[in-house]
């Protein structure tokens, strides 16, 4: 944890990789396992607890103190960037940081459970014999591996984190929650459209061009907030 840059450049883009790889994992499911809706939704359920496990590390250790549009001082700010430190390590955990936490760690807790209960959970509900698919497991362990080593080498090895904040660190897995449940919502809502007053079940609706539909437009999006997020120019310069 020193401000040495390492040999080479693995990951070449630790952010473009995790995304790859876990737009990727439903694809596969799909072509090698002709995936089903249901599947896709529990798999995006369990991306989101990973992401979001990995984000409460990076809000844990962010280095940077919150920054405040007023001039007054307040008890806050007597803590300067005092912390706890990580034995060993540069790393510590900023006392300002721990407001911050108790912010957002609720609203994270929300959209997770919102997630879950409103989308994932009817759906399981909806086919309670219905086996989980191994890719499912399989690919949520990727997930977790490749957002394990994007937070090691990049946010923490490399120094991202002395220039993270609480909420740098966590609004982008807010926003990849609301993205992951409604798209999940997409594949629920119209598989039920489709089915409506015909004998089919939701679960064959929701399969196949539906399911592919949906892991396209989440791909498109993350990788669209990527390119976003990596151009020189302000979003007010590009409009």
């Amino acid at each position: 944890m020193d401000d040495r840059t390492p040999i080479g450049e693995f990951p070449p883009d630790a952010d473009l990789t995790a995304i790859i790889v876990a737009n990727s994992v439903p694809f596969v499911g799909l072509l090698a396992f002709g995936t089903s809706g249901s599947a896709l939704v529990v798999f995006y359920w369990l991306e989101f607890t990973v992401l979001s496990v990995w984000a409460l590390v990076r809000g844990i250790f962010a280095g940077k103190p919150p920054e405040r549009d007023t001039d007054r001082s307040t008890f806050l700010d007597t803590w300067g960037e005092a912390g706890m430190p990580v034995p060993g390590t540069s790393v510590k955990i900023l006392y300002q940081t721990l407001p911050g936490l108790v912010f957002f760690v609720p609203l994270l807790a929300v959209v997770w459970a919102g997630f879950g209960g409103l989308v994932a959970g009817p759906v399981l509900a909806a086919n309670p014999e219905a086996e989980l698919p191994s890719w499912v497991l399989v690919g949520a362990a990727a997930v977790f591996v490749t957002e394990g080593g994007r937070t090691a080498t990049e946010y923490l090895y490399r120094g991202k984190y002395k220039q993270t904040s609480v909420w740098m660190a966590l609004r982008g897995v807010l926003f990849e929650g609301f993205v992951l449940a409604g798209v999940g919502l997409l594949v629920v809502v119209t598989a039920d459209a489709v089915v409506d007053g015909k004998s089919a079940s939701v679960e064959a609706a929701a399969s196949g061009p539906l399911v592919l539909t949906a892991v396209v437009l989440k791909s498109f999006i993350d990788l669209t907030k990527y390119w976003i997020a990596n151009r020189d120019e302000s979003i007010d310069e590009l409009i």
